[in-house]
């Protein structure tokens, strides 16, 4: 769940590229950092740690208002973990 957390709030804070090619190179980033804080690959860390639909509501422009509106639990799940848990829901 960590990773998950860690790339959504990463491609939150990304305008989405232009292009088709933009948006996959800052997919590529985000697997890359998130990876290298696994201490992984970034192909292993992107099909197995983050949650495809990141990726998804990134390409369609949705993650950063879903991100942005969710709202922190008091559950004692981190802050990050309980926004994902929150844009997940909403997914």
């Amino acid at each position: 769940m960590h990773a998950s957390a860690l790339a959504a709030d990463a491609l939150a804070r990304l305008e989405p590229g232009p292009s088709a090619a933009a948006r996959k190179r800052q997919v590529a980033g985000v697997a890359k950092v998130v990876a290298d804080f696994l201490r992984n690959t970034p192909a292993i860390t992107r099909k197995s740690y983050i949650a495809p639909c990141l990726f998804d509501m990134f390409e369609k422009a949705t993650l950063s208002a879903l991100w942005a509106a969710a709202t922190e639990r008091q559950d004692g799940l981190r802050a990050r973990e309980a926004r994902l848990a929150a844009v997940l829901a909403a997914a």
